[in-house]
């Protein structure tokens, strides 16, 4: 994470950790730059999430790129999506602005992909904040270049 003199400025170590979680990138630069405090926060607010995620049995990631249907797409091709989903229990959902602007989102899920019954529920993770589910989908602000994680389970 060598950014020069914006090594330790906060936004861009959240920028630098979204792309990184969007492309699955880990190892040298990453959580552990022990040296960049702004990179270690990042960790805790962000990057643990994504841990967690991965140790669980039955993950299954869906990564913006690739060509199979995606449980988890915004309404703007400058904002794409990650989905770490252990079906029917629940879904991480990293959504990242390449904007140039401040964007409304629209997040259209695919409940039955991810195994999710009944009324969905969704979290913004970083601030415990619910966000509202209506027909499948998720509206909500986004900053240019940020990162929004959303906890996704399913209910009654």
């Amino acid at each position: 994470s060598d950014q020069g003199d914006q090594s330790d400025d906060p936004w861009v170590q959240r920028t630098f950790s979204a792309v990184r979680i969007l492309h699955e990138l880990d190892g040298y630069g990453g959580w552990g730059a022990g040296w960049v405090p702004a990179q270690k926060a990042n960790r805790e607010s962000l990057g643990r999430h994504i841990e967690e995620m991965l140790d669980k049995p039955g993950l299954v990631v869906y990564k913006y790129w690739e060509d199979r249907p995606q449980p988890a797409v915004t309404n703007d091709l400058d904002v794409p999506t990650i989905v770490y989903s252990v079906p029917g229990q629940e879904a991480l959902i990293g959504v990242v602005s390449y904007a140039r602007e401040d964007r409304d989102v629209i997040l259209r899920l695919d409940p039955e992909t991810l195994g999710l019954t009944g009324d969905l529920k969704a979290v913004n993770v970083e601030t415990g904040e619910e966000l509202a589910v209506n027909d499948s989908a998720i509206s909500f602000p986004l900053a240019k270049h940020d990162i929004r994680l959303i906890r996704l389970t399913g209910g009654e």
